[in-house]
């Protein structure tokens, strides 16, 4: 079967909340892996035959050298995308936090807050590197409400080829867990000596070759990081691990600084962490105050039940904010549950608290419908 549909409390006609756990497995064998086809178009095609398309979201497989594909994908951007050094990435709100569940173990829970946008969920097999699931909002991809993605459309299909660059949060086999968050956007001086990254093409390496908090931190230092200049950064990266807990890398005056968490959780902040004390954050911001009342007024043991209910409690909905002189209306479009002990994925997609997708990031089955 390529879903599984598990009941996980009795219902009535409309469902309790999170009634209908869905299971949803990579659709690709091992014998693809091991020997993937060599060139390019039969790799594709290999590629493309593991897509499915599900109620309200699409899930494909990729493999394959993605550092190649990054630095493919590095000169069309920086051709296409950077002017005279200025910029600001696109907005990725919502809430985010991390929470300890034991010396071994942690979740971080994540609503992403955007104007309307379908999702994508991969399973991503580099060459040489750890498996990982990650998301992928089709926006991103240049759909939209008024001309969305449409799973029938070849074309559209094809246009996925692209996401193991364009993931901005996932979980890779060593339960590492990278998310993107919008900040305001900040000047960056570039190191003659080090090579410029994208921020997206970072968040591919992470999950490909950090086996901890630490080993992510040590390959984004070897990059002047950017987002759609190469003088600019307007994003924060939230990492975590089962051992090590969670961490935020942020910039300012040019330089790259990571905020530890110093307890069982850690609450990310819109307005910015570093040098910015918990209870400063908190006087400031009644919403990151709530946020942070819900999650240290969760009961033991936490589970991905209790943080999605977090989540749903701090959900958006048409939302008028501005960004980069831009009037948006947002919301939630996901909410998302990284468990880094049991390497799994709880999403909830579009407000849904009756159905959850469950995605295992290093399934002991890769599945046989192939």
């Amino acid at each position: 079967m390529m879903t599984s549909l598990m009941m996980t409390c009795a219902g009535c006609d409309s469902g309790p909340r999170y009634s209908e756990v869905v299971t949803v497995t990579p659709q690709i064998d091992q014998a693809t892996l091991d020997q993937p086809p060599r060139k390019s178009r039969a790799r594709q095609a290999a590629m493309l035959a593991t897509f499915e398309s599900h109620d309200d979201l699409q899930t494909m497989c990729f493999f394959g050298d993605f550092e190649e594909l990054i630095a493919f994908h590095h000169l069309q951007f920086i051709s296409q995308n950077t002017s005279a050094g200025e910029g600001t990435g696109p907005f990725r709100g919502g809430a985010l936090f991390a929470r300890r569940t034991s010396r071994e173990g942690g979740i971080v829970a994540h609503n992403y807050d955007n104007e309307s946008s379908q999702l994508m969920v991969g399973w991503f097999y580099p060459t040489a590197g750890y498996r990982s699931v990650a998301f992928v909002p089709l926006a991103d991809l240049g759909y939209s409400p008024t001309q969305p993605f449409d799973a029938t459309n070849e074309s559209h299909r094809k246009s996925l080829i692209y996401a193991p660059v364009m993931s901005i949060e996932g979980m890779n086999e060593r339960g590492v867990t990278v998310i993107l968050g919008s900040l305001p956007a900040q000047d960056v001086s570039p190191v003659t000596a080090r090579e410029s990254r994208y921020v997206m093409h970072l968040v591919r390496e992470i999950l490909d070759h950090a086996g901890t908090v630490n080993e992510a931190v040590a390959i984004a230092e070897k990059y002047n990081v950017f987002d759609f200049g190469l003088h600019t950064i307007s994003h924060q990266i939230f990492l975590a691990d089962a051992r090590s807990g969670s961490a935020v890398l942020e910039w300012r005056n040019g330089v790259m600084h990571l905020v530890k968490d110093t307890g069982e959780w850690q609450v990310a902040a819109a307005g910015g962490m570093y040098d910015v004390s918990l209870a400063e954050r908190r006087r400031a911001d009644k919403g990151y105050d709530k946020l942070c009342a819900k999650v240290d007024q969760q009961q033991e043991p936490v589970s991905w039940q209790s943080s999605l209910d977090v989540l749903a409690a701090v959900r958006q909905k048409n939302q008028k904010i501005k960004h980069a002189g831009k009037n948006m209306r947002v919301g939630t479009q996901w909410s998302a549950v990284f468990d880094s002990d049991r390497k799994e994925i709880h999403l909830s997609v579009e407000g849904n608290d009756k159905k959850v997708y469950l995605f295992s990031v290093a399934p002991e089955d890769n599945g046989s419908d192939m």
